[in-house]
């Protein structure tokens, strides 16, 4: 790993020696890593993933799953790829958010539907832990989009139009 010439021009000092030995160790371990997959590869102790069908199958379904939610998006969002209109495809939830740190009654439908780890993949989930297919996602957000109109408008639209 040649990092001197990258380090003197950032203003390197000895007083960052400790942390650019953590980092040089941690590139090291890396780099030793890479080279230990690539020589198992070559010798056909790692499988090829990217022949393998598994995979092929779960990037498709994802391809499909990303299509699906993009054209729900653009079909009932106008302007989607503004902040009012992303504003209103993440609260009317889209874009599934579980998680998401708030107690604010104005992203319930964002965070309306679960997430749950299943075979390896995450899933969208219903009450009873059953997979939620991409269409029923966009049909509960497009369901919502009355009331996410009327939120903004409460909201948002007297502060855009008065600057």
């Amino acid at each position: 790993m040649h990092c001197a010439p990258l380090l003197l021009n950032t203003g390197w000092t000895e007083s960052k020696d400790h942390e650019y030995r953590y980092y040089n160790e941690s590139v090291q371990i890396t780099q030793y890593a890479l080279q230990e997959y690539r020589k198992m590869r070559k010798n056909g102790e790692v499988e090829d993933m990217s022949k393998n069908t598994n995979v092929a199958t779960r990037t498709e379904e994802l391809i499909q799953s990303a299509k699906t939610i993009i054209n729900g998006i653009e079909k009932h969002i106008d302007n989607a790829y503004t902040p009012e209109g992303f504003y209103k495809l993440f609260v009317a939830g889209f874009l599934p958010v579980p998680y998401l740190w708030t107690t604010e009654d104005e992203y319930k439908h964002a965070k309306h539907f679960n997430t749950r780890l299943m075979k390896g993949a995450i899933k969208v989930v219903d009450e009873e832990d059953r997979p939620v297919k991409s269409e029923t996602v966009v049909d509960f957000a497009k369901s919502n989009l009355k009331e996410v109109e009327y939120l903004f408008n409460q909201k948002y639209r007297n502060k855009i139009e008065l600057s």
